[in-house]
């Protein structure tokens, strides 16, 4: 699955039944390719508060959900130990900065 427009394509992919992935390419070469993942949001771009949340659900899942102008949104969802009930996130992820902002959706 892909989303695209004149700035970004967004390319998700699926690895078994547990985990997803998205890669943000960016049309302008002055900006790097990003891959937002489970482990690679804990590493360094979501806020310390979150990241247990991301280390103790075995099932975790990024996906891309819109594109608005130069901004790649996307959801994180999942559920495991941490959350066994689910956990679903909106997020945003700002190219010019390399950071992502996630918010809990009720």
């Amino acid at each position: 699955m892909a989303w695209s427009n004149n700035d970004f394509l967004v390319v998700m992919q699926y690895f078994e039944k547990k985990t997803s992935r998205a890669l943000v390419f960016a049309a302008s070469s002055s900006v790097e390719p990003v891959l937002l993942y489970a482990a690679g949001l804990i590493q360094r771009v979501v806020d310390v508060e979150l990241r247990p949340t991301l280390r103790e659900n075995d099932h975790v899942f990024v996906e891309g959900s819109r594109l608005e102008e130069k901004t790649p949104y996307f959801r994180v969802w999942g559920y495991g130990k941490q959350d066994p009930n689910g956990l679903s996130w909106s997020c945003r992820y700002s190219p010019s900065e390399g950071s992502v902002w996630c918010a809990q959706v009720n």
